[in-house]
């Protein structure tokens, strides 16, 4: 949220501190009770079809800073 980037966050519907905190912030989010990421990055992305493109982060790397996100969304921005 940091970043001030779009999100959409994709877990299963029984994690509830993740659809809590979603909710306080107002994130949108997709259910899927997937056994796999690439379930779980297909509904993303199908989720948000009008995106011109994703950047996908796990859950399991915190200290990825809102500034990594800015970088890479601006590389984007100017390189195919």
């Amino acid at each position: 949220l940091a970043s001030e980037l779009p999100v959409q966050v994709v877990t299963r519907p029984d994690n509830l501190p993740v659809l809590t905190a979603c909710a306080a912030n107002q994130v949108p989010v997709t259910l899927l009770a997937s056994a796999g990421l690439g379930d779980s990055i297909a509904a993303g992305v199908a989720a948000t079809p009008h995106w011109q493109g994703w950047l996908i982060h796990l859950a399991d790397m915190p200290f990825v800073s809102a500034d990594v996100f800015r970088q890479v969304a601006s590389a984007l921005r100017q390189h195919a």
